[in-house]
């Protein structure tokens, strides 16, 4: 059996690679704050999260519940809005738990070439929100090398 490490792990440097190699963790997908210098720096079985939107905060207080009702946790289509517009999706993780996602996911669907000059050995889809047609363009996307249509986040070089 093959143990994988997820991106809550945290992690962002190569002690922790090697910590969890002794654990007996096989490859780990890198902390999504890292840039492709700090992910080529890790020097291991390292995944990066190559599409997705990341979560910002976990919430223990529903605010699903306070801006909606408990109903809408099965609609879905909930989010906050912040002072200048930006919408931010809001997911139930469990019970009354709330995930607050980036308002743009990460997208490196044309920037694959980068990745794996970093040693990026995996790549890590975090789908949310996204129907199951967003999810066949996404990863028509990466089979094919092209941009995504609208914003994104990028990972940083």
């Amino acid at each position: 059996m093959h143990l994988h490490g997820d991106y809550r792990f945290n992690v962002t440097n190569t002690e922790s690679v090697a910590r969890l190699e002794q654990l007996g963790i096989a490859d780990t997908v890198a902390s999504p704050e890292m840039t492709l210098p700090q992910l080529r720096d890790l020097r291991g079985n390292t995944a990066a999260i190559v599409y997705g939107r990341i979560p910002l905060m976990t919430l223990e207080k529903c605010v699903i519940r306070t801006v909606a009702d408990c109903a809408a946790c099965g609609r879905g289509g909930v989010a906050l809005r912040d002072r200048k517009g930006v919408v931010f999706p809001l997911l139930r993780e469990w019970e009354h738990r709330n995930l607050l996602l980036n308002s743009l996911p990460t997208n490196m669907s044309d920037r694959t070439q980068p990745l794996l000059r970093a040693g990026v050995t995996a790549w890590h889809f975090l789908f949310t929100t996204e129907s199951p047609a967003e999810v066949d363009c996404v990863l028509e996307a990466f089979r094919t090398g092209t941009p995504l249509p609208g914003a994104v986040r990028r990972i940083g070089g």
